[in-house]
């Protein structure tokens, strides 16, 4: 394979995220054109062999190349996380590294975990960014900071230029900021300081936020609405819209359509149930939930118009389509 046809994606992920990690995998193996080869590189500490040998059934499919580089806390940079920072693993700082991590790789593509691609990855690979260091997103809700000119990016979707990173000595530059900034999204921040005016600013499609029910993306106008979502081609699960956790969170749909094609469907189906298990089937009517109540009405309707035996039978049906409507709203977390 040529090397300029070779796609090089980095991710940051844990065992836990593994499984999401592969949807991913699966929709930018689906989307992206055939031209070119993926070539998937995973900054861990904990991923286990089964998971491995699990992620390496997807050959039996694909055609792409994969390596796992292990690290300990120890090589993380000394910076805060929790859930108040949004950040609950040191591992996502390790973003800050991928030069020297990766000292063979001009450039790469590096996306956090929970995101879905949903267009071809070599229209963004193709993009020149011969003359900045990054080419990034910006950020839909924290737009700008208070001592910074430049638009505030979002660091889940990065193309890097990483000759560029190498020449302005970017992870030195990182320790000379440590000891004097207060970062309230750490290693986004650092990104947004250190390239600030180096920055290519791609059109809102490249890193969808899916957080379209929150106040502050309500309160854009119409044209700001169409413009984000007019054309997405890479979806951000952010904040807490995480479609394996809720399954009405928006564009939830795009994830669990990539995510049967993996090794972890059916785990992932029954992890995050409600009280009791639900399959494969439950999660397939939750998302055409709206066919039931159509029947529904048609039933009620016959059962009003029709007499005798036919009329039971409507009714019978009536019954049982408006059992099945409750549970598919239960599935999807509707009152």
């Amino acid at each position: 394979m040529d090397k300029q046809n070779v796609i090089d994606i980095i991710v940051t992920s844990s065992d836990k995220y593994m499984p999401y990690t592969a949807a991913l995998m699966v929709s930018a193996l689906e989307n992206t054109d055939k031209n070119y080869h993926l070539s998937f590189h995973i900054i861990t500490n904990d991923v286990k062999p089964q998971t491995q040998k699990k992620i390496s059934m997807l050959k039996s499919v694909y055609n792409f190349d994969i390596e796992y580089k292990y690290l300990n806390d120890g090589i993380c940079f000394e910076l805060p996380y929790g859930p108040n920072l949004h950040v609950d693993s040191k591992i996502v700082y390790t973003k800050l590294l991928v030069s020297s991590l990766f000292p063979e790789l001009k450039r790469a593509i590096i996306l956090d975990a929970d995101i879905i691609i949903i267009s071809n990855l070599a229209e963004l690979w193709e993009t020149n960014i011969d003359n900045y260091c990054i080419a990034a997103v910006k950020d839909l809700w924290y737009k700008t900071r208070p001592d910074d000119k430049y638009p505030y990016f979002n660091s889940g979707v990065l193309y890097a230029n990483l000759t560029e990173w190498k020449r302005i000595n970017f992870e030195k530059k990182v320790m000379e900021i440590l000891p004097h900034k207060k970062l309230k999204f750490p290693e986004q921040d650092l990104f947004n300081e250190i390239f600030a005016g180096k920055t290519l600013y791609l059109n809102w499609d490249w890193n969808m936020e899916t957080c379209v029910e929150e106040p502050w993306f309500k309160a854009l106008n119409n044209n700001e609405k169409q413009e984000v979502t007019a054309n997405p081609k890479i979806l951000h699960y952010v904040h807490k819209y995480k479609p394996w956790d809720n399954i009405n969170s928006p564009y939830a749909e795009y994830f669990w359509y990539y995510a049967r094609f993996t090794p972890f469907y059916e785990t992932m189906l029954l992890k995050h149930s409600p009280a009791a298990p639900i399959t494969k089937e439950d999660i397939i009517d939750a998302f055409n939930w709206h066919k039931y109540v159509i029947k529904y009405w048609r039933y009620k309707i016959l059962s009003n118009i029709t007499f005798g035996k036919t009329k039971e039978r409507y009714k019978r049906k009536r019954v049982e389509v408006k059992e099945k409507i409750l549970k598919c709203k239960k599935v999807r977390g509707i009152k």
